[in-house]
């Protein structure tokens, strides 16, 4: 039987609810109307209470207003006070409590949404208010009032912070090359196979090898940062093994919470997520995610003792002990100083955000990948996890703001080999050109001047007037050598270091200093000749690393998790805190656990009291 007009207006009201926006979008934008409803009735609250108090307010401002209607102006339907109270809840809190444009935007998009899409299309369009009838007309945050008040907050959030696109800066691959490259510098992958004995060192090279392989993953995945960081050992698989003939080894990684994805039951492919094979990339190491990412887990595994679980983030918090808590993932602010201390030491003069390498990776596969090795659109949209129903310009522009700012810029106008981007994409068609004679005399002259810098430098050098030979630069392809990883991974090169080279974290001690296996150094002498020296270091590294307690959150449910990390067992640890071994928290381990240890003891006696 055909359904009734009642039955169609419910399914297609329902179908609007459920499909129309995201579900993270509807609860923001219904957490900030809850939140404006309960500020008027608080504020009209307010007004009455001071009036009866007879206290000094203005008596022909309390009459012009109907303190009644101001209470209700956020309800249905919307009456001449609404336009007002958006004004005065955006007041609060971007003018008096003085938060981010980035709440104003929320407050002012989601009372824009809430009239627009209040009785079909009646408050739809230009706000209007007949006073005779006391009739709105329109949406009333199209108000001029509302509208003058919102482009106000806006000029004066980019006056406090300068003007700021609506995008993030792009990572380049020569930006990822240079922040490898020094990170690889100073804490090199050869430390897999020493043993560090300074725990300053260790948390050092523990954020080191951490950061590597989440800038890789991230620039790879173009994941969201809050989607990398959420990232658990269930959804890596390692060792996987390609179809015939080839058999090429991989790595597996799955994504099911992306931005913009809906979860709920019978949503499609999106409801299983997506599984992406992570093959070695041994022509571009600054960005290869396999090895970055084996690298550090390997590195995660010989401090812990043991391999990740099924449950345990595989970027998690790192305590400044060196602590790895396992249960406890990275945070948006702690990646984004470590990701803007590795610009500034790699010698960036750029501002990156974690979306950065979102749009980096993206525009690298599409625009800047070698010829042949582009991807298509298609392909983009679905690696980026961009849905299905995402607009193809929204996409482009995303994509093509870099090149299209290149295309208009000239200035490179007086080199003497000019790329024209402007007649065709990128500029390929002068990779594709034959070779002419003033490109030929410009590599020739090239060459000549790398030739006399060369020979300059080790004349200098053969005099004792120059600086040592540099360091051999740290290699990320595999070698056949080295066997200390699993075969399912890729295996970690030796470094070959200048004994005399020093840390930049670690003032005028070498890496020598720090471990107790040395590097291979450029030396006419043999081990046996020069014994490594071990400096005991005031602060040694934690004798039980996998005994650690996790830190408690802010607010009122903390004590609750104090009292259930003391009285729980623990499936990492296998004891609950009142249970630990004495070794645990005493000795070696004291600075560690005891002081946080004996706060959950405390905090569950008051509970038991």
């Amino acid at each position: 039987a055909a359904a009734s007009l009642d039955q169609l207006r419910i399914l297609t009201e329902s179908s609007k609810k459920d499909n129309l926006h995201s579900q993270n979008t509807n609860k923001a934008y219904n957490r900030h109307i809850k939140n404006g409803k309960k500020f008027l009735a608080d504020l009209v609250q307010a007004r009455k209470a001071a009036s009866q108090a007879d206290a000094d307010c203005p008596k022909d401002v309390e009459e012009s207003i109907n303190l009644d209607a101001l209470e209700v102006a956020f309800e249905k339907p919307p009456n001449q006070y609404s336009a007002l109270g958006l004004e005065l809840y955006l007041t609060e809190k971007c003018i008096k409590q003085n938060l981010k444009e980035q709440t104003a935007v929320q407050i002012y998009s989601a009372f824009k949404r809430m009239w627009q899409e209040m009785d079909a299309e009646t408050y739809r369009g230009d706000y209007s208010y007949d006073p005779k009838s006391k009739v709105v007309r329109g949406n009333p945050a199209l108000s001029a009032g509302v509208q003058d008040l919102w482009h106000s907050l806006r000029n004066r959030s980019r006056a406090a912070h300068g003007t700021r696109t609506h995008h993030a800066e792009a990572i380049g691959i020569e930006d990822m090359r240079a922040i490898m490259a020094w990170s690889e510098i100073h804490f090199p992958a050869h430390l897999l196979s020493c043993t560090i004995t300074d725990a300053g060192f260790l948390f050092q090279a523990i954020v080191h090898f951490e950061m590597r392989a989440f800038l890789a993953t991230a620039f790879t995945l173009w994941t969201r940062n809050n989607e990398l960081c959420a990232l658990k050992g269930k959804d890596f698989r390692e060792g996987c093994v390609g179809p015939a003939p080839y058999y090429f080894p991989h790595d597996k990684v799955t994504l099911d919470q992306r931005k913009g994805w809906q979860s709920r039951p019978g949503s499609g492919a999106h409801s299983q997520g997506r599984t992406y094979e992570i093959h070695a990339q041994p022509k571009t190491p600054e960005i290869c995610m396999r090895t970055h990412l084996s690298r550090w887990l390997r590195l995660r595994e010989k401090v812990l003792g043991r391999r990740m679980t099924e449950e345990e983030y595989v970027f998690p918090h790192i305590s400044p002990n060196g602590l790895i808590h396992t249960s406890q993932a990275l945070n948006h602010d702690v990646v984004q100083k470590t990701l803007d201390d590795f610009a500034k030491q790699a010698g960036l003069d750029k501002n990156f955000s974690t979306h950065s390498f979102r749009r980096g990776g993206a525009q690298y596969r599409f625009i800047w990948a070698p010829i042949g090795q582009r991807w298509s659109l298609a392909r983009v949209r679905w690696w980026g996890g961009w849905s299905e129903g995402e607009r193809t310009d929204t996409l482009i522009r995303y994509l093509l703001d870099e090149i299209t700012a290149l295309e208009n810029e000239h200035g490179d106008a007086l080199a003497p080999v000019q790329t024209r981007r402007d007649l065709t994409f990128n500029g390929e068609d002068s990779l594709a050109a034959p070779v002419t004679v003033a490109e030929h005399r410009e590599h020739a002259d090239s060459l000549d001047r790398k030739l006399d810098s060369f020979i300059t430098f080790f004349v200098a050098y053969l005099h004792g007037n120059g600086p040592s030979p540099p360091m051999t630069a740290p290699t990320m392809a595999a070698s056949s050598s080295h066997s200390s990883v699993s075969p399912s991974v890729l295996p970690v090169p030796p470094i070959i270091m200048s004994p005399t080279h020093t840390l930049g974290s670690a003032g005028s001690q070498s890496l020598q200093e720090h471990i107790a296996v040395p590097l291979t150094t450029v030396s006419n002498q043999t081990q046996s000749e020069r014994p490594p020296r071990r400096v005991r270091s005031k602060r040694s590294v934690p004798s039980v690393p996998q005994a650690s307690i996790p830190d408690l959150p802010r607010g009122a449910a903390g004590w609750k998790v104090a009292v259930r990390q003391w009285e729980e067992v623990d499936p990492l640890t296998g004891y609950a805190l009142k249970d630990w071994p004495k070794s645990w928290y005493t000795g070696g381990m004291r600075l560690v656990n005891q002081q946080k240890r004996f706060t959950r003891r405390i905090i569950t006696e008051a509970f038991v009291r």
